[in-house]
């Protein structure tokens, strides 16, 4: 019984001091932050490696925060963080590049996923999921903010792109394909 409550002692510790760290990574992270650094946005929920999207040699990696509001406003649209992958990872760095949602309660970046190379330049491309629709972001050097395709389902009820896959090359066309889960018609897509 001791050694459970010094482990349940040690957990409980651990993920205070964490959660405190997280705040103040955040809080250094957006800059578009109040003083409280109280964001909503959910920060380590979605995190994702995406492939080398600028192809410099290195593996970069997202983190989705689908709450995360614009302060300037109040309004929660989203926004995925990219960084890019490199020799040397500093710890408290500002991302390489942040992509926001449009609309107010998109939860923009509920699912961030590595595509693949689905347009065939050499760079890696990445999936990102909100509320009403599934978009890809060519990657390239420099990376841009704007989706490249954007995908809706035209009756927009239930739950299009409840899940995001990388799927390869499955037609043998030269181009990654990708996956889309819907669970509302049991169905699944792919492009």
């Amino acid at each position: 019984m001791m050694k459970l409550l010094t482990v349940l002692t040690m957990f409980l510790f651990f993920c205070t001091s964490f959660a405190m760290q997280s705040l103040d990574l955040i809080t250094k992270l957006d800059k578009g932050l109040p003083p409280s650094g109280r964001n909503g946005s959910g920060l380590g929920e979605i995190v994702s490696y995406v492939g080398d999207v600028n192809n410099d040699g290195y593996d970069d990696w997202a983190i989705g925060l689908p709450y995360a509001a614009t302060y300037e406003t109040g309004i929660r649209k989203g926004k995925v963080y990219i960084y890019y992958g490199g020799s040397s990872i500093p710890s408290n760095d500002a991302p390489d590049l942040i992509i926001s949602g449009e609309k107010e309660r998109d939860s923009f970046g509920q699912t961030v996923k590595p595509a693949g190379d689905v347009n065939n330049d050499g760079y890696s491309d990445v999936l990102v999921m909100c509320s009403r629709y599934v978009a890809i972001y060519y990657g390239g050097n420099p990376v841009d903010s704007v989706a490249d395709v954007i995908f809706e389902k035209e009756d927009r009820s239930g739950y299009f792109g409840v899940d995001l896959s990388s799927a390869g090359d499955i037609n043998n066309d030269g181009y990654d394909d990708v996956l889309i889960g819907s669970k509302d018609s049991a169905n699944v897509y792919y492009f």
